[in-house]
């Protein structure tokens, strides 16, 4: 059972240059109903991370997350910080990120079920034995919520 989920900005919930996805409200409100607790962690350089902010802010979405953590690298610390701030376990917390070289990698070596999303500029960068599989491999973050809110366990190949 998962009770909580951190989720990846760009490729996972925004979508470069354009916006958010098309599903990435919907999903997040989902998630919100069904007592899901929620944080983003997101990559940007130092002089972007204001306008990062303010793009996250802007799209809505913010709203639905409990933490926000922008900064130049993704660490696991991070997420054990997302994590205990939203007073959640290990085990029962997703990663939802489409690149397997930073978000899936994390969250497979602290533990947590993963969703990698497959689509747009990473989608070619596979899982190997450095990543880890993916627990779940979906291809729009709409596709998390079987998983999540009716406990589905099978892989989406």
């Amino acid at each position: 059972m998962i009770e909580a989920v951190i989720f990846d900005w760009i490729g996972t919930l925004h979508e470069r240059g354009i916006g958010p996805y098309k599903d990435a409200q919907k999903t997040l409100e989902a998630l919100r109903r069904g007592g899901i607790k929620m944080s983003l962690i997101s990559i940007a350089k130092d002089e972007e991370k204001e306008a990062r902010n303010l793009e996250i802010e802007l799209s809505g979405l913010s709203d639905y997350l409990d933490h926000i953590i922008i900064d130049k690298i993704k660490s696991p610390m991070q997420y054990l910080a997302c994590i205990n701030m939203m007073g959640a376990d290990i085990g029962t917390t997703g990663v939802a990120d489409d690149r397997t070289k930073r978000g899936i990698t994390i969250g497979n070596e602290l533990g947590c079920p993963t969703f990698w999303i497959k689509r747009g500029e990473y989608a070619h960068q596979l899982p190997d034995e450095e990543t880890g599989q993916p627990t779940y491999i979906i291809s729009t973050v709409s596709e998390m919520l079987p998983y999540i809110l009716n406990g589905e366990s099978h892989k989406k190949l």
